[in-house]
């Protein structure tokens, strides 16, 4: 189980749930202030972004491949949001880099949860290829 792999990716894993409490922090404060014809749609945008790494965090305890799949899919859900809304009615030319910058926060976690997996996978294909060697 990946669980117990390197002391390393553990800390890693942990920087990143820290930062996703912190963004679970960051999206509750931003939820007080939803109001307008979009409050659903602005309600999920903030549930995606802000959610998702830390949810994500915690399922890379068990698995950083499908934590990383995970924040993914948040990515493309959180940017067709976006796109949906015409950047929240304000359109892309004024608020697009911001809203983006926002919205690509779990694409950054994905990234680093799919470097990870990789890592992880690269371990276990030297600790396999000791132990059936006889070391």
């Amino acid at each position: 189980m990946p669980l117990a792999k390197s002391h390393l990716i553990m800390i890693a894993k942990i920087v990143i749930m820290l930062w996703g409490v912190v963004s679970l922090l960051q999206g509750a404060g931003l939820s007080f202030f939803v109001s307008g014809a979009d409050q659903y749609r602005q309600t999920s945008f903030i549930n995606i972004v802000y959610v998702s790494v830390f949810v994500a965090s915690l399922l890379s305890l068990l698995s950083s491949r499908i934590a990383s799949l995970l924040l993914f899919l948040s990515t493309v859900s959180a940017l067709a949001i976006l796109f949906w809304t015409n950047f929240f009615g304000h359109g892309q030319e004024s608020t697009g880099s911001l809203l983006s910058a926002i919205a690509l926060r779990p694409a950054l976690a994905s990234v680093l949860f799919f470097f990870l997996s990789l890592w992880e996978g690269r371990r276990s294909n030297r600790s396999g290829s000791a132990t059936a060697s006889g070391e």
